[in-house]
C-alpha cells in the first residue's frame, strides 16, 4: 500500500513535533513503527479520558479548576512556541487528563502541528477545528502559522469551560463562520457566576485583530 506524499509529511511533522517536545503536559511519544503501510505511534496512556467529556459531566467548571487546567495548558502551549510549533488544533478532545484524579492534563494530537519563523513566516493551511479556529483562518487574512492562532483557542477553551458552552454558535457551518469573522458570541459578562478576571481575559484574547490579541506572558 502506497502512502501519498501529503500524508507522510503530515506523519513525520507529527513524529519530529513530539520528538522535540519534553513537558509533563505534553503527551509522550514512546515509540513508531510501520506496519503494513501504516505508520503507528505508541503514545503515552492517559487514563482520565476527554477534557471534553469531564466538561460535559460536570461543567461549568468551577474557576479554581478553570485555573489549573488553563495554566497547564498555557505552560504547554508557551513549551511548543518556543521550539517553534504551532499546534493548530487545540481543542476540548485534544486535552486528556493523565489519570482519573482529572488534575493533571496531556495536549495530543500534533498531526497538524505547523512550524513558524519569528519573521512571520511558517506553514500555511486552514487545518484546525472550525468551532476554535480563529478569524484570520477564515477570512485568509492569516494563514501562516503563528502563536496567535493557538492564543485564539486557548480562550474559546476557557470560554467552553466556564459557561459549558462554545462561544461561537450556529445553526449552519456559514452561520459558525460569520459568527467567528463578526466576533459575535454571548459576552461571560451575561453569565452572573463568572468573576470579572476571566471575563477581562477571555475578551483580550478574542479580538479580530491577531496583533491585538493577548500573548501568552499576558494570559499567565
Amino acid at each position: 500500500m502506497d502512502i501519498p506524499t501529503d500524508k507522510i509529511t503530515q506523519l513525520y511533522s507529527e513524529l519530529q513535533a513530539l520528538r522535540e517536545l519534553n513537558h509533563p503536559s505534553i503527551v509522550k511519544l514512546l515509540d513508531n513503527f510501520n506496519a503494513k503501510g501504516k505508520m503507528c505511534f505508541v503514545m503515552e496512556y492517559c487514563s482520565g479520558g476527554e477534557l471534553k467529556h469531564h466538561l460535559y459531566e460536570k461543567g461549568p467548571l468551577p474557576e479554581d479548576e478553570c485555573y489549573s487546567i488553563i495554566l497547564q495548558i498555557v505552560e504547554a502551549v508557551r513549551q511548543c512556541h518556543n521550539s517553534n510549533i504551532i499546534h493548530r488544533d487545540l481543542k476540548l478532545e485534544n486535552i486528556l487528563f493523565s489519570d482519573a484524579t482529572h488534575s493533571r492534563i496531556k495536549i495530543v494530537d500534533f498531526g497538524i502541528a505547523g512550524m513558524f519563523v519569528r519573521a512571520g513566516l511558517g506553514s500555511k493551511g486552514n487545518a484546525g477545528s472550525l468551532r476554535y479556529m480563529a478569524p484570520e483562518i477564515l477570512n485568509e487574512s492569516g494563514t501562516s502559522s503563528t502563536p496567535a492562532l493557538d492564543i485564539w483557542s486557548i480562550g474559546v477553551i476557557i470560554y467552553a469551560l466556564l459557561t459549558k458552552r462554545m462561544p461561537f454558535r450556529g445553526a449552519t457551518r456559514e452561520e459558525v463562520i460569520e459568527n467567528i469573522q463578526n466576533i459575535q458570541y454571548k459576552p461571560m459578562s451575561h453569565y452572573r457566576h463568572i468573576s470579572k478576571p476571566w471575563v477581562k481575559l477571555v475578551s483580550g484574547i478574542l479580538r479580530e485583530d491577531p496583533t491585538f490579541r493577548w500573548s501568552l506572558r499576558r494570559i499567565n
